[in-house]
């Protein structure tokens, strides 16, 4: 006996905002947060259980299932009651799934990404109980990505690099952060996902053809350690570079040709968080609350490098950014 569950996956209409939002399910009741418009089947079903944790950036989705073993199909009825062109990558925290699609197959062990689209029949199956993370996004915000070409890299359990690993850290935070990020943050978060995953689809795609790109794959390494922390004090390079397993040294060269370097990246990626929030009508934060949040230490700090890069004070652009 098979349940069909629909999930809410990435829509042309912008999602209701969620966050953290928990559901207990049971022995296969339907349930629409479950898993995107599958068939699931378990070896007992009146013993199935799942505990689901979803949140929203915008029109990214995030899902966490901690479940017992199961099984699910994407068949070709479902996929013509349900259209939606979805991009999926998901790993798992605990315990192994193996996946099909595209004339393909692997098994997919703790940590390892792989690939799925909405667009074509797959099945995946887990080997017991499982703890799987999934992000999912429209194929269409992921610009340049054709059907064909992500044909290539389904089903594939991506090889670990700095990237990979790095994605999947940022993933288990986001999964893991209790309390919701604030409206303006949600949107960076968005835009964030949203290019790491084509990031992770690019490297994918140049590991299919058996080409490496160890440099590129550090610094997007990088950037996404420096989007995750920038804001905690005294952050710097090191911490950066001990992140993504490499000598300061190998980091700087890694950036010497990019328009900015490591720390200018830290501190514009804190000028630009703190402008977002202070352009908030609704934020309500002293200076001083903002330039501590935000990882200066003292005020002082904060107006010097703020008005620096936007010729303004906080006041000052808290003031022209409401008009």
């Amino acid at each position: 006996m098979t349940t069909q569950v629909e999930a809410a996956p990435v829509t042309d209409a912008m999602p209701a905002p969620t966050w953290n939002t928990l559901t207990h399910a049971s022995g296969l009741v339907s349930h629409e947060h479950l898993a995107p418009f599958l068939e699931m089947v378990a070896p007992a079903q009146s013993s199935f259980s799942a505990t689901i944790i979803r949140s929203t950036l915008g029109n990214v989705r995030l899902f966490t299932m901690t479940a017992s073993e199961h099984r699910a199909v994407r068949s070709t009825e479902l996929l013509l009651a349900d259209d939606r062109d979805v991009v999926t990558l998901s790993y798992t925290r605990s315990g192994t799934f193996g996946v099909r699609q595209d004339g393909r197959s692997s098994l997919a062990e703790t940590g390892r990404l792989v690939f799925l689209r909405s667009a074509a029949t797959y099945s995946y199956a887990t080997t017991g109980n499982v703890e799987l993370v999934v992000v999912s996004i429209s194929r269409r915000l992921l610009r340049g990505i054709s059907s064909a070409a992500l044909a290539r890299v389904t089903a594939r359990t991506l090889p670990r690099s700095a990237l990979t690993d790095s994605f999947v850290t940022t993933l288990d935070t986001l999964t893991r952060t209790v309390v919701a990020p604030a409206p303006a943050e949600l949107v960076t978060l968005e835009r964030f996902v949203i290019r790491l995953v084509g990031e992770v689809f690019d490297e994918s795609i140049r590991d299919s053809a058996g080409s490496a790109a160890s440099d590129h794959d550090l610094r997007s390494a990088a950037r996404v350690q420096i989007a995750l922390h920038a804001t905690e004090p005294d952050y710097g390079s090191v911490d950066v570079a001990a992140a993504i397993g490499v000598i300061p040294r190998r980091l700087h060269r890694l950036f010497a040709s990019a328009e900015f370097g490591v720390a200018e990246q830290i501190l514009n990626t804190r000028l630009e968080r703190i402008a977002r929030q202070i352009s908030d009508p609704n934020d309500s934060a002293t200076n001083l609350e903002i330039a501590e949040s935000f990882g200066f230490h003292g005020l002082d700090q904060c107006v010097r490098a703020f008005k620096k890069r936007y010729g303004q004070t906080l006041r000052e652009y808290r003031i022209s950014s409401r008009l």
